[in-house]
């Protein structure tokens, strides 16, 4: 891994709450699985990242835009 980056997750890392901890957990656990998965299977994870390149990124990012929208049709 580079070291950099590392550096600056663990850096990142210690100024979360432990919900927040356990969200990044549960996500490095997931990729982790992905991972697995992946290898055994061809991947297509690139394409799909570049069709989605600047949408949303969050749940907090979409429930906001959401939200908007429904104060719109108001």
């Amino acid at each position: 891994m580079n070291t950099g980056l590392e550096q600056t997750i663990v850096e990142r890392l210690h100024v979360l709450d432990d919900e927040k901890l356990e969200e990044v957990l549960d996500f490095v656990e997931f990729l982790t699985q992905h991972r697995t998965v992946a290898s055994a299977q061809p991947s297509t994870l690139g394409r799909v990242r570049c069709a989605m390149k600047g949408m949303l990124s969050t749940v907090d990012e979409f429930i906001a835009h959401k939200e908007e929208e429904k104060l719109l049709e108001d």
